[in-house]
């Protein structure tokens, strides 16, 4: 409750306060990160927001150095199972993907059996993951705010192109330019 009638809630001496960092270098993120902000202030936190550099940001996140983030990622590859982000062994300060500490033993058993399953488009691979998607969506361990869907254009010239999903680079190997 805000007992001081400043704005802020707090209980005893402990005030309802958060710090807020995002990449300075990216607009549309320090845009999002006043709006978080002014939404939290009204409803009585009391929110330090820092536009950081990206190294700093993410060092931070990576780091489990933060209250809330506004961060993106991006080449994570098209395979679901190169994302740990949701592992319990990826909760490793420094280097995991696991930066806000989810623990689910039945999450980790899909990931991990789905992972190990021969054959990579297999119906049953699917169903593993979606249940992993399930269960997170119903725990909301993290809160994604946005998503961004890019246009590529290519040139005829250029033959073996087979942008995924997640990446424009994925195939690489396989590209060549025609005469």
């Amino acid at each position: 409750r805000d007992a001081a009638g400043d704005g802020v809630r707090e209980q005893g001496d402990s005030l309802l306060q958060l710090t807020l960092i995002t990449n300075a270098d990216n607009p549309r993120r320090v845009q999002m990160g006043e709006r978080v902000r002014d939404g939290l202030q009204a409803l009585g936190f009391a929110v330090r927001f820092e536009a950081l550099d990206f190294a700093t940001a993410s060092a931070a996140v990576l780091e489990q150095r933060f209250d809330l983030a506004i961060l993106g990622f991006e080449r994570l590859g098209a395979d679901p199972a190169a994302l740990d982000f949701f592992e319990s062994t990826a909760d490793i300060p420094g280097t995991g993907l696991n930066f806000f500490s989810y623990h689910n033993a039945e999450v980790d058993g899909w990931l991990a059996q789905a992972r190990a399953m021969p054959g990579c488009g297999t119906p049953e691979r699917g169903e593993l993951y979606r249940q992993a998607q399930r269960r997170i969506y119903e725990e909301i361990p993290v809160i994604m705010l946005s998503g961004q869907v890019n246009r590529v254009a290519v040139d005829s010239a250029w033959q073996g192109i087979t942008a995924g999903p997640w990446a424009l680079d994925s195939g690489l190997e396989f590209w060549r330019a025609q005469p």
